[in-house]
């Protein structure tokens, strides 16, 4: 196995509970090294210091060894983690799985190529970044400092035990996820109440943010993740972040529709509310491009 990478940022080692000036919160990032990554690298480093956030982060290369003690030390007691799934990075998934472990508040990031998520974290809330994806560093702060305080919610709660979860929860997601249809304008598939109340189930015994204890557009976004089927999808999750922010109208005439190229899918929204400032080469329903009609036969409408 190659080397990692060592930490970056100092720890503070200042007691909270001193006359000290207050702690900033300590997040944990967790994302590749390889060339290509140093720009989304650069942007999380301004992302945490807006948020007010102190990072701590792998920078320079180290041993095998080395790397797993570092791991083990910084996921002590951070308040939150960031994790990049892009590419399925094995040492970034190898580190997941330890902070699952440990029950730490984990907000996603992935690059927007990639079209959708890992299988192992579906239902769970991602930001992509990208192409087409000018709102993420807004917000992405926006998200981070709305999770300041989950931390304390998750130690004071019981997230080992059966669920217990007010049932108004599934409803508030069914109300979210119709908000959501009536911006896009068609019907997005979702999952069974069953299926809803496991997922929750389990990203509370892994830390992640339980709707439960938040408000507003933060929790609707959690809400209709957990309930959309295909919330996995790139397009799909952008659709949810730009609706829990207000970027989408209430109701429009868009259009979703799918089409095949070169055997994958391509999905476009039209709405005359709404131009894209750019020409988005990734996927068009990311910033609801405005884009010339497909060659009859390469798009079939839902």
């Amino acid at each position: 196995m190659s080397a990692h990478s060592i930490i970056g940022a100092e720890h503070d080692d200042a007691d909270p509970g001193s006359g000290m000036a207050a702690r900033r919160p300590v997040c944990l990032v967790l994302m590749p090294m390889y060339t290509g990554f140093e720009e989304i690298r650069a942007c999380v480093a301004r992302v945490l210091d807006s948020a007010g956030l102190e990072m701590r982060r792998l920078e320079k290369e180290i041993g095998d060894s080395a790397w797993h003690l570092w791991l083990l030390d910084s996921a002590q007691e951070p308040d939150m983690v960031l994790v990049d799934l892009t590419d399925n990075n094995p040492f970034v998934m190898y580190e997941l799985g330890y902070v699952h472990y440990r029950r730490l508040p984990i907000v996603f990031i992935m690059n927007a190529s990639e079209q959708r998520m890992p299988a192992m974290v579906r239902g769970a809330v991602c930001s992509a970044y990208g192409d087409g994806c000018e709102y993420f560093e807004h917000d992405l702060i926006e998200h981070l400092r709305s999770l300041g305080s989950v931390r304390q919610d998750i130690l004071r709660g019981n997230h080992n035990g059966r669920l217990v979860a007010a049932p108004e929860l599934y409803e508030m997601a069914r109300t979210a996820v119709d908000k959501l249809d009536a911006a896009i304008g068609r019907r997005l598939s979702r999952v069974d109440e069953s299926e809803f109340w496991l997922r929750l189930d389990v990203s509370r015994r892994r830390g992640v943010p339980d709707p439960a204890y938040l408000a507003g557009r933060v929790r609707d976004r959690y809400l209709m993740t957990l309930l959309a089927g295909e919330s996995d999808r790139v397009d799909i999750m952008q659709a949810i972040c730009a609706c829990s922010f207000g970027r989408l109208p209430a109701s429009s005439n868009s259009n979703l529709r799918q089409g095949r190229q070169r055997g994958k899918y391509q999905y476009d929204i039209r709405c005359s509310d709404l131009v894209c400032p750019r020409r988005c080469s990734s996927c068009e329903f990311l910033c609801m491009a405005s884009r010339t009609a497909p060659a009859p036969g390469d798009v079939d409408s839902l």
